[in-house]
């Protein structure tokens, strides 16, 4: 059975297209391109999903280079609504986004730094985008600062849980070894 996912070509820049098709050239799945829409098509169902997943991630505001890893390097994109968590009240999700960033974007880019995910803010989301320990790390530290835990104790959190994953993923694959 063939699937197929329609991407509308005005919902991401030119060059992503390009870069898209090319890749799919390269990788010889078919495509169908016309003015407003390309069709991708393939008999794996879970490859058209995690596809899904790279556009999310483009129109979010990561990098082709980046959102494509969900497909070639088995990355995770997980999104947060905030505006949930803030409860209906706009100086609420101001100060949950607010307390994401930091001040001039500290503690947003300590977060990438300790977890290695890469994240991206717009006005109600936060975007995160990594391998499955640093995405996870990343979005539980994101969760702890969302609900108010102070700053210094979520980048510590951050760190830790990152290697509690790590070794529980070591573990795993030693007991599948043997």
């Amino acid at each position: 059975m063939v699937y197929q996912y329609e991407i509308e070509r005005k919902e991401i820049s030119q060059v992503t297209v390009d870069k898209l098709l090319k890749w799919l050239s390269e990788h010889n799945i078919k495509f169908l391109k016309t003015d407003h829409k390309i069709i991708i098509q393939h008999d794996d169902y879970f490859f058209l999903y995690r596809l899904d997943k790279v556009i999310s991630a483009i129109k979010a505001g990561f990098k082709f280079e980046d959102a494509i890893k969900i497909i070639t390097e088995d990355w995770e994109y997980l999104v947060i609504d905030v505006k949930k968590a803030a409860e209906k009240k706009s100086n609420h999700l101001l100060r949950m986004l607010s307390r994401v960033i930091g001040e001039k974007g500290k503690a947003k880019s300590m977060l990438e730094e300790l977890t290695k995910a890469k994240i991206v803010i717009d006005d109600r989301f936060v975007h995160i985008l990594g391998d499955k320990i640093s995405s996870q790390a990343a979005y539980e530290s994101i969760r702890k600062l969302i609900k108010g835990s102070p700053h210094s104790s979520v980048f510590y959190f951050a760190v830790s849980y990152k290697r509690h994953l790590k070794n529980k993923e070591r573990e795993a694959e030693y007991y599948l070894s043997l």
